[in-house]
């Protein structure tokens, strides 16, 4: 075991790789190739994961921002309804229907 550690050892490595290149270069290329196909699968499956999740965020926040939208429509209806009945009060007339219908519409929310 110590021997591997010496750099005498390492030189012989080297000297024999060197002379061999016929044989490590076709076998280090194939070992890429094999590694590639390999992880790519497992890539593609990540990659797909990856798209799946993201149109899933998408539509959920499409789905988010028509929600705040339907909100902000209903919120300034409520307000000029407010406003209609802050006016009907100060004048001290109100309307009976009037008020009973915004009642109405404001349990719904």
């Amino acid at each position: 075991m110590d021997q591997i550690f010496t750099s005498q050892f390492w030189h012989d490595q080297w000297a024999v790789v060197a002379r061999a290149l016929w044989a490590v270069i076709p076998l280090l290329l194939i070992a890429f190739f094999v590694g590639r196909k390999w992880k790519r699968p497992r890539n593609d499956g990540a990659i797909r994961q990856l798209r799946e999740r993201l149109q899933y965020l998408n539509e959920r926040l499409r789905y988010m921002v028509d929600r705040e939208q339907d909100l902000r429509r209903a919120k300034d209806e409520l307000e000029e309804e407010y406003k209609e009945l802050k006016v009907q009060l100060a004048s001290n007339a109100p309307n009976k229907e009037g008020l009973l219908a915004a009642a109405v519409r404001m349990e719904r929310y």
